[in-house]
């Protein structure tokens, strides 16, 4: 689905050997090209990686509704999970009515959710951009 490792060997293979071996010529310490060379080299696969997690995070209710449907007594709902059960219910025999007002009142909240944690994401690639200047 998603390997984090993989996009981190892939930044830190993308950061030459010269680089690693001018910095010890200088002086320079292991904790020392962490936080002044390979941290700041892998900002832009820091940066999407970040994203991604986020993406997925908040849109994999699809599995959940798969294999549990909401749990036992809801105990593995999601909040997009329990939006889109507001809009349609799960059970086909059911005549629970759709709560279109409620659902789109609670998706509202969903959408203020996302977007703050859009602004975190924002700031933090910000300071990450900065690392690299």
């Amino acid at each position: 689905m998603f390997d984090f490792p993989t996009y981190f060997i892939a930044g830190l293979t993308g950061i030459g050997e010269e680089i690693y071996e001018s910095a010890r010529v200088d002086g320079a310490g292991d904790i020392r090209i962490f936080f002044s060379i390979t941290l700041p080299m892998l900002a832009p696969v820091l940066k999407m990686i970040l994203m991604l997690a986020l993406v997925i995070s908040f849109m994999d209710y699809q599995s959940i509704m798969v294999l549990t449907g909401g749990g036992p007594l809801g105990a593995t709902n999601v909040m997009f999970l329990y939006v889109y059960q507001l809009f349609f219910p799960i059970s086909p025999g059911s005549r629970a009515p759709q709560e279109f007002g409620y659902g789109a009142a609670v998706s509202l909240v969903c959408a203020a959710i996302v977007g703050i944690f859009v602004g975190i994401y924002l700031i933090l690639a910000r300071r990450l951009d900065n690392l690299t200047e």
